[in-house]
């Protein structure tokens, strides 16, 4: 895999390597779409530019592969700056793809800046549907015995002063008992 970002972008456009005669032009445009991913939240805090071929990938991904999508968008996005379809339809298509492409990496974004913290919540033993739940205890919506709980819910029982363990599976509800 080519880990230039210059040089990968023009790999994906049709355009070798070596051949640099458009490459002020394709730098300009990458350039410009960094600015669009940086307002979108995505890269370095303080912006990030290439100025040739030197420039990698992991230097703007930082080894978070969840964001591997930019490098598409980025071909997406200099594709219609620089060598824009003459065919109406291809130009809609490579649109669409942009906003899909923006959409997922937006929530990528939101998921890496605002993880997922279930809430706590303080209940009476009763209101578990049993007084058997042990503190630490990991409950399924079956050891409620109530049908209004999503079946896949998870119920994690903590002792009044104990603090729920930042890693806990996203989705579990966690309760602490009322002492």
């Amino acid at each position: 895999m080519i880990a230039s970002i210059l040089d990968s972008t023009k790999k994906i456009l049709g355009i070798a390597a070596d051949y640099t005669e458009f490459d002020t032009d394709i730098i300009i445009h990458i350039n410009s779409v960094f600015g669009t991913l940086n307002d979108l939240g995505i890269g370095p805090i303080d912006g990030f530019m290439i100025e040739d071929s030197e420039a990698i990938w992991e230097d703007f991904l930082a080894g978070d592969n969840r964001f591997n999508p930019v490098k598409t968008y980025m071909y997406l996005r200099v594709r219609l700056l620089f060598d824009p379809p003459t065919n109406s339809f291809l130009v809609s298509s490579l649109q669409e793809q942009i906003k899909e492409l923006e959409w997922r990496l937006n929530v990528k974004r939101e998921e890496r800046d605002y993880p997922y913290i279930p809430e706590l919540e303080d209940v009476d033993a009763g209101d578990l549907g049993s007084d058997s739940a042990r503190f630490g205890e990991v409950l399924t919506a079956d050891g409620f015995g109530n049908s209004g709980w999503d079946p896949l819910t998870r119920v994690e029982v903590l002792d009044p002063d104990e603090e729920p363990d930042p890693n806990t599976i996203p989705g579990t509800v966690i309760l602490k008992r009322l002492s």
